[in-house]
């Protein structure tokens, strides 16, 4: 009994220094699918763990949920993911209500409304190069080998142009987004090596 409850400490630890360090990765450096299913199942193994822990030790949890200083801890920890989880929510409800999404590079869908709204001779322009950034954002999120098979050129050979211009590529399946996420760069570059009248040579 001893040894296994050894075993689900040390898989509770384990588990999490992986899930963490992946976690940090994909917030601040890169992402690729390899890391994402690591990180996904060996988070779904700390809950087990995490789970079977809180049955061995059901007592002890309770002395400490007595102590009025957890709560001290539980109550922010709690309202900060609360709130964190409701971003999505509030974006997809921007969305719905016309102001479009918040961006870094560009102004929202409500923002272009707004600037046309007396039916100004530029809006053809405008849609169009709205439509030439959603178009940029699809792509982006396409993996390396499915784009260049929809270009019909040789991932090979683009791979290496890109390795040769000094930038990182984990394997053939990653996206444009992941690739330039990587390496610092905006996506419409990395997308430049994929189109063969503007890929650079």
């Amino acid at each position: 009994m001893n040894r296994f409850r050894r075993f689900v400490t040390s898989g509770v630890g384990l588990t999490f220094l992986v899930v963490g360090a992946t976690g940090v990765l994909f917030q601040f450096f890169f992402k690729t699918r390899l890391l994402v299913q690591i990180h996904t199942w060996l988070g779904l193994a700390m809950v087990a763990f995490a789970l079977i822990h809180i049955l061995q030790n059901w007592r002890s949890m309770l002395g400490h949920l007595r102590d009025w200083r957890v709560y001290s801890l539980l109550i922010p920890a709690g309202l900060a993911i609360w709130y964190i989880s409701l971003q999505p929510h509030r974006d997809g409800r921007r969305e719905m209500a016309g102001r479009g999404p918040r961006t870094e590079e560009g102004r929202g869908d409500g923002n272009f409304r707004r600037e046309n709204e007396g039916g100004g001779r530029e809006t053809a322009g405008q849609d169009r190069r709205r439509g030439g950034r959603n178009l940029a954002a699809k792509l982006s999120s396409a993996h390396a080998d499915g784009l260049a098979s929809a270009f019909d050129t040789d991932i090979a050979v683009i791979v290496t142009t890109m390795k040769n211009a000094g930038l990182q590529v984990a394997d053939n399946h990653q996206t444009v987004l992941e690739i330039a996420t990587q390496n610092g760069k905006a996506p419409e570059e990395i997308l430049s090596y994929f189109i063969p009248r503007t890929r650079t040579e």
